[in-house]
């Protein structure tokens, strides 16, 4: 899966999300270059949570292995 793929559609639901936010506080968030960052944020939280993930994985299969 290609990276400006999951960035574009993260973006769409960093919108989705503030616009979630506005509702509840009732100010409006115009700012372009704020969902942006909040998108990146979000991917960089991703990829960090998924790595992460993996080595955990890794670590647990390899225990295992090594109490056999």
């Amino acid at each position: 899966m290609k990276e400006g793929f999951i960035r574009k559609n993260l973006k769409k639901l960093v919108e989705i999300g503030l616009r979630d936010i506005e509702r509840k506080i009732g100010i409006r968030i115009e700012d372009e270059e704020m969902i942006e960052l909040t998108a990146e944020r979000v991917y960089r939280e991703m990829v960090y949570q998924i790595k992460v993930s993996l080595i955990n994985e890794i670590n647990e299969k390899r225990k295992g292995i090594d109490r056999a």
